[in-house]
């Protein structure tokens, strides 16, 4: 049975991922096979030497690898916090143009920050980046490798 709290258009798109994995689930079951799933790569799109692709495009949702300041050769831009995190968005961005979309279609966002005492200049920065209604969020704190201070994942939504 499916639970799920809606409240205005990114509960609805919360309701359609969890009915997209119950679908899979019941699937799977019965034996069907996992629906259909794309690479998406895009000029610009740093390059990582480990095994995943910079997003995949799955049951009409665009999901984003985590994106850090590197460079499209994959080296880290080290930067001031804001710095790293415009850099990291601009990679998101560079992802989603690969599949046709922009950052005004993310309708999550998970964030990694190394410092705690960065999340008034991530708030800040995020209210430049994105409009209401905003994506969903989940910020992480005191995850990250001294190397980085910011990195960040997204899932988009295609649009109709």
């Amino acid at each position: 049975m499916l639970y799920a709290i809606c409240d205005g258009i990114y509960g609805k798109v919360h309701l359609r991922l969890a009915q997209a994995r119950l679908a899979v689930v019941e699937q799977q079951a019965r034996g069907v096979h996992r629906m259909s799933r794309q690479t998406i790569r895009a000029p610009g799109v740093p390059v990582s030497p480990l095994p995943f692709s910079p997003a995949v495009l799955a049951g009409g949702f665009v999901f984003v690898s985590g994106q850090a300041s590197v460079d499209e050769t994959g080296k880290i831009v080290p930067d001031t916090f804001e710095g790293e995190m415009r850099r990291s968005f601009e990679n998101v961005a560079k992802v989603l143009a690969g599949a046709g979309l922009e950052l005004d279609d993310v309708v999550q966002v998970r964030a990694y920050v190394r410092d705690p005492g960065d999340l008034p200049v991530y708030n800040k920065v995020y209210q430049d980046l994105f409009r209401e209604p905003y994506p969903a969020r989940t910020t992480l704190t005191h995850c990250l490798p001294e190397t980085l201070r910011f990195e960040v994942e997204a899932i988009a939504q295609m649009r109709e």
